[in-house]
C-alpha cells in the first residue's frame, strides 16, 4: 500500500503580516491624506472666489452710493429753498412759477440704493459663511451685510414715505396741470398757456406741506449721513480683503 506525503508549504513568519498591515494603513492613510488635501484646496479656492466677488459687490456698491447722494445733495438743497419760499405770507407771479419749478424738481422723488447682494446672499443662505476662515474678513463681511439691511430696511422705507406724505399734502395747493409729465417716456414737463396759481393759499394747508416737506428733507439728510459712512465703510472691506487675501 502506497502512502501518499503531503507537502507542507513553509509557514509565513509573524513579521510579513505586520508589513502587509503597515503597508495596508500606509496606502489607506495616504489616500486619506490626499482627499483631505483636494478638500482642502477646493474649500481654500472656493473661499477665494467669495472674496473676490465680495470685493467686486463692494466696488458697485460704492458706485451706486455715490450716485445716490449726489442726487439726495441736489434734493436736500432744492427742497430747503423750496421750505424757504413757502414761509412767505403771500408770493408774487414769478414766485409762484418758482413754487411750480420747485414741485417738479424736488417732490415725489427718493432715490435709493440697490446693494449688490449677490455674494451676501450666498455666503448667508448656503453656509458659505463658513468657508471664510479669516475672523476678521467673516466680522467684517456680516456687519457690512446688516448696515446694508439697516439702510434697506429701516433708513430706505422711510425716505419713501416721507416723500409720498409729501406729495400727497401737495395735492390741495398745487394744480396738477402745472406739473404734468407728456407720455413720452422722456419725462418731459408739459406746457400751459395759462399762468399757474395755486389752489389756496391757506395757511393751515401751506404749514402742513411746509411740515411734511421739512421731515422729507430731513430723512434725506439722515439717509446721506449713513450711506457715507457705509461707502467708507465699503471702501475700508475692500482694503481689507485684498490685504488678508494678498489680492492686487
Amino acid at each position: 500500500m502506497e502512502v501518499h506525503h503531503h507537502s507542507h508549504s513553509s509557514r509565513k513568519k509573524w513579521t510579513h503580516y505586520l508589513w502587509e498591515f503597515i503597508m495596508l494603513f500606509l496606502a489607506v492613510f495616504c489616500g486619506f491624506l490626499a482627499e483631505y488635501q483636494l478638500e482642502h484646496k477646493i474649500e481654500k479656492d472656493k473661499e477665494r472666489q467669495y472674496i473676490q466677488s465680495m470685493i467686486q459687490d463692494l466696488a458697485v456698491d460704492t458706485l451706486a452710493i455715490d450716485k445716490v447722494i449726489e442726487e439726495n445733495m441736489f434734493q436736500i438743497r432744492g427742497k430747503d429753498s423750496f421750505i424757504l419760499l413757502l414761509d412767505k405770507t403771500s408770493w408774487t407771479k414769478d414766485e409762484v412759477r418758482q413754487l411750480y419749478d420747485l414741485h417738479w424738481k424736488y417732490i415725489g422723488y427718493a432715490s435709493v440704493v440697490p446693494f449688490a447682494k449677490r455674494t451676501i446672499n450666498q455666503l448667508m443662505n448656503s453656509g458659505g459663511l463658513r468657508t471664510i476662515r479669516n475672523k476678521a474678513a467673516s466680522d467684517s463681511i456680516t456687519l457690512y451685510a446688516a448696515e446694508s439691511q439697516f439702510i434697506e430696511n429701516i433708513l430706505q422705507t422711510s425716505i419713501i414715505k416721507f416723500s409720498d406724505e409729501a406729495l400727497s399734502n401737495s395735492a390741495a395747493i398745487f394744480d396738477n396741470r402745472f406739473i404734468r409729465f407728456l407720455p413720452n417716456l422722456a419725462r418731459e414737463r408739459a406746457t400751459v398757456a395759462e399762468e399757474p396759481f395755486l389752489l389756496t393759499q391757506d395757511r393751515e394747508k401751506i404749514k402742513q406741506f411746509a411740515f411734511m416737506l421739512e421731515q422729507d428733507k430731513d430723512g434725506i439728510i439722515g439717509f446721506t449721513i449713513a450711506l457715507k459712512r457705509q461707502r467708507a465703510f465699503a471702501k475700508m472691506l475692500i482694503e481689507l480683503l485684498k490685504e488678508e487675501y494678498h489680492l492686487k
